[in-house]
């Protein structure tokens, strides 16, 4: 398309409104695709059009009735449901033509921009999503684990107090948790409880227990139980399944509509009352909320739960700093907005294992009340030195990643003194009168430690032997450390703790997620390392690198770093893991 035949983003809205209201003519959809090729701003605009006709259209349209028969694999999610009678032919042909022009839009863009509609990180995959009946926990979140006491789950991937959840089966062994779900519902689940969690809008409980606070956003939601169907009419309500599986329903406020399996009529339940079903048959039973726990209860719990937490970390905290061999430990405790560097915690530490932090922001960290650095690219940085000579180390950090749109993100990485001078020297001045000559000298001269997109963790050891100091422009020989990728390492929000030792002496490298060894190599070599010059968060490109579009920014935040010159054991990176997880 040349400059005369190019939509402004008015007309290219207004050819988006005729797409999706069906009339758009050939002529039309040329000018469309070429905007759609060429034009960064009309594709996000295509975008949010898809959103917001999904959601428009589902609520003007309305729903489907509440049908006794209905299986829950059938029930079109997600989607507000609405008691008032609706022809089901009308709202069926409404919602296939509307999902067939979504899928259809979708597809378009899809082979216009080379998206892939299977990948979950897909923006196009979310705001689509409202048309698919059979997605993963994956595919797009429906609700956050917002806040949890003593919470242990079945699964061995289990989610994280601020976790992102998707449709799927929960199944909570102890404790309890609160879901925020999107459609503006709070829901407690106390354990032991398991939950198929359908969408926003729906859930459906299998054993145990729930309370759910449902304001005037959230009326509609609808919890299915064998034998059961609650519809929420704006109110406060609780639900258990008994000991001979026997689904209850007490309202605490407001009022609650109840659809049973045994075609019975609709009734409806008000404040101070509750019904059970058994045998078939709906009745009344005693009313009794003390049983049920409240957003207000949780809530409370759960700050009592974190306060301990943090006090326990903290004291292991300190206990860290004062060993002799940390050398580095910002715990971020005490970080205020204009601070200009996070200092090292440690007695006596040398003034440049202060982190000078270049851009980067202050964050809420692992508890509330605590910061964290925030990453959010634009060369954002912390800058330190550790300039002594170690036989062996040890790097702790807790990081939670929230893009990982950068091939390589950078967690510590030294730099050679030559290579700073040229890309820095504006900011940081050139490098000291012994560093060239102490970088010349170490055998180990850089230390390379990030995570690549993939999940997979990254260590990188730069080393040559003093005869090829006599080549002008010796090859680099790097000893690679590459982990096997891991979800818990992707892009989802919860914080993670990541670890890695250096064992000169016994010539060992391994890596750690959570208190986990996920690598673990023996290497050729007991050589010494120098630290040096160290960049957490990003590395200084030189002018090929910025010419081959090289990035190494990490995108997220990081709460807490450890630099030790001696080797933990599995069993101290597990304790630090156990008292440090939020």
């Amino acid at each position: 398309m040349n400059d005369d035949e190019s939509l402004d983003i008015d007309e290219f809205n207004l050819l988006l409104g005729r797409l999706f209201d069906g009339c758009l003519e050939a002529h039309e959809i040329e000018k469309l695709r070429i905007a759609l090729e060429s034009d960064e701003q009309c594709q996000d605009a295509y975008l949010d059009h898809v959103g917001t006709h999904a959601s428009l259209a589902w609520q003007s349209r309305g729903q489907l009735p509440i049908s006794p028969t209905q299986s829950k694999s059938d029930q079109l999610e997600p989607a507000p449901p609405k008691l008032e009678t609706v022809s089901t032919t009308k709202l069926w042909s409404n919602a296939v033509l509307f999902g067939l022009t979504a899928i259809a839009a979708s597809i378009l863009i899809a082979s216009l921009l080379g998206k892939n509609l299977n990948n979950e990180d897909s923006v196009a995959d979310q705001k689509t999503a409202v048309v698919s009946t059979n997605v993963k926990r994956t595919d797009f979140a429906v609700a956050k684990i917002s806040k949890s006491v003593a919470a242990t789950w079945s699964e061995s991937e289990r989610p994280s107090t601020s976790s992102s959840i998707g449709p799927g089966w929960l199944h909570l062994k102890s404790g309890t948790v609160r879901l925020d779900f999107f459609s503006g519902v709070r829901m407690v689940v106390q354990a032991p409880a398991r939950l198929d969690v359908r969408s926003s809008w729906s859930v459906f409980l299998d054993s145990g227990s729930i309370s759910c606070d449902v304001g005037e956003l959230g009326k509609g939601f609808q919890v299915h139980t064998n034998g059961m169907n609650i519809v929420d009419l704006g109110t406060a309500f609780g639900m258990r399944i008994g000991p001979a599986g026997d689904p209850e329903v007490h309202v605490f406020s407001g009022k609650v509509a109840v659809v049973d399996d045994a075609g019975n009529a609709t009734r409806e339940i008000v404040e101070n009352e509750a019904m059970q079903v058994s045998n078939g048959q709906l009745r009344e039973i005693a009313y009794e909320a003390s049983s049920f726990m409240t957003v207000a209860d949780v809530t409370r719990e759960a700050n009592v739960e974190n306060r301990s937490k943090f006090a326990a970390w903290q004291q292991a905290a300190d206990e860290i700093s004062n060993d002799k061999a940390t050398v580095v430990h910002y715990t971020m405790k005490n970080l205020e907005r204009d601070d200009l560097k996070v200092l090292n915690q440690v007695a006596d530490a040398t003034p440049t294992t202060d982190a000078m932090m270049i851009g980067c922001r202050l964050a809420e960290g692992r508890w509330p009340n605590k910061k964290a650095i925030a990453f959010q690219g634009n060369g954002d940085r912390l800058l330190l030195s550790v300039d002594e000579e170690q036989d062996s180390m040890t790097a702790i950090m807790w990081i939670q990643v929230t893009e990982r749109d950068n091939m390589l993100m950078s967690l510590m990485m030294s730099e050679e003194p030559s290579r700073r001078g040229r890309v820095n020297a504006s900011v940081l001045g050139p490098p000291g009168e012994n560093e060239q000559s102490e970088y010349d000298r170490a055998k180990i001269k850089l230390t390379r430690w990030g995570v690549w997109n993939s999940g997979a963790l990254h260590l990188g050891q730069f080393r040559y032997g003093i005869q090829d100091l006599a080549v002008s422009k010796p090859d680099r020989e790097w000893d690679l450390f590459d982990t096997e990728p891991m979800p818990v390492l992707e892009s989802s929000g919860n914080w993670t703790q990541v670890a890695v030792t250096y064992d000169g002496d016994n010539q060992e490298v391994s890596q750690f997620v959570n208190g986990e060894r996920v690598g673990h190599w023996h290497t050729t070599y007991s050589d010494s390392l120098r630290l040096g010059h160290l960049a957490i968060g990003n590395l200084s490109l030189d002018e090929t690198e910025l010419a081959q579009g090289v990035n190494r920014e990490f995108i997220g935040l990081i709460d807490e770093v450890l630099i030790s010159s001696r080797v933990y054991s599995l069993k101290e990176i597990r304790e630090c893991y156990e008292i440090g997880k939020p």
